[in-house]
């Protein structure tokens, strides 16, 4: 899909990974490997966002439905492809003096993996914890503020800065609607706010 750019992006170069690309290829991956190879490293950022269907606490719930379990299974397959991707791209970024980040749901049980907390600790990542709400998110049925939890894992200081102050102790927002229904498909995008 075409990215828009927001006035803070101006001159800045966005290169959208998706579906279309196939990171889970060995030609997505090239394509990736490519635009690192011929990036200025330092300023450089690998985002991701992957998948966490299959880490989210209703995964554990969904399996137990008929056909359920087969379904988790490809989840866990499919992101299990594209991190071994992520890593090759986010080594290969490091090595330039790149920076890394990563995002997805606090409750996504990837943070918890092993490979995957090592994988950040090697690179130098740190966790900061921060709420849709902060930053816009809103119910498009009700139009009340959306709590949604995220983590955000990053080298360096300055982008964890950014979302380090961002967590709504409901006093801000002191009603919210809830991240489910239509609304929870939707807040998979981030908000002008966030970007």
């Amino acid at each position: 899909g075409q990215v828009q750019l927001y006035k803070v992006a101006k001159g800045c170069k966005v290169e959208r990974i998706t579906i279309e690309h196939d990171a889970t290829s060995k030609q997505g991956r090239e394509h990736v490997l490519k635009l690192i190879a011929d990036c200025d490293g330092p300023r450089t950022m690998l985002f991701s966002s992957m998948p966490c269907t299959g880490g989210t606490p209703w995964a554990n719930i969904n399996k137990l439905k008929p056909g359920g379990m087969e379904k988790w299974q490809e989840h866990q397959r499919v992101f299990r492809a594209i991190w071994a991707t992520y890593v090759v791209c986010a080594k290969a970024l490091a090595a330039k003096d790149g920076h890394l980040a990563n995002e997805w749901p606090t409750g996504c049980e990837y943070h918890r993996w092993p490979e995957v907390q090592e994988f950040f600790t090697a690179m130098g990542m740190k966790a900061v914890k921060f709420h849709g709400c902060r930053l816009g998110l809103v119910s498009f049925s009700t139009g009340l503020p959306i709590m949604k939890p995220w983590t955000l894992t990053a080298s360096g200081n300055e982008l964890r800065k950014e979302f380090s102050d961002l967590l709504c102790n409901k006093s801000i927002h002191p009603e919210h609607a809830p991240c489910a229904g239509q609304d929870t498909k939707r807040t998979e995008s981030y908000t002008d706010e966030m970007v």
